[in-house]
């Protein structure tokens, strides 16, 4: 990925991103020949004084003196694909983070209902959450390691979890 950056003598910035570099290439041709930045490199005629800002001049034998003007923006190229990738691997995991967080609030809200409705008691629950396989499952969920997750609710010791709610909390995963 390329991103185009345009500052002009105005004060204004403008940018793009693009796929390759053809596609930029294209878009910078066709901006300067809009004239979307400012005004390109350029020689002007005066009879008189010119405008001020001029860089060069030059006297023609037959006709008014010439006056190069400089072009009226920069332009800068950097090829953005590795920081791209980052930016789409950080969406992944915060996606999944995310994701995790939702998955233990429903486990959470799961072991309170069992608990409301009185299929398992205080103590069970308290020794439930002390398990070495919740835990995991708590720290992989919270970093969003989703599948190692999974692995253990659907093979570590879960009661009182039914295989129908580990098949169910599995299938989001």
């Amino acid at each position: 990925m390329i991103r185009v950056s345009i500052s002009n003598i105005h004060g204004k910035d403008f940018s793009a991103t693009f796929a390759d570099q053809d596609l930029a290439d294209a878009w910078i041709v066709d901006q300067i020949a809009l004239n979307s930045w400012g005004l390109p490199e350029r020689w002007i005629s005066f009879i008189g004084e010119p405008d001020a800002g001029y860089v060069d001049s030059r006297v023609n034998e037959f006709g008014p003196t010439e006056y190069k003007y400089a072009v009226e923006y920069t332009i800068a190229q950097e090829d953005v694909s590795a920081q791209a990738l980052v930016e789409t691997k950080l969406k992944e995991v915060d996606g999944d983070v995310n994701k995790g967080w939702e998955i233990k609030k429903q486990i959470s809200s799961l072991m309170r209902s069992k608990l409301s409705a009185g299929t398992i008691s205080l103590a069970e629950m308290a020794e439930f959450v002390e398990r070495d396989a919740v835990k995991k499952v708590e720290r992989y969920l919270g970093e969003g390691y989703l599948q190692l997750a999974k692995v253990i609710i659907l093979s570590g010791d879960f009661d009182p979890v039914t295989a129908e709610e580990k098949a169910a909390i599995a299938a989001q995963l």
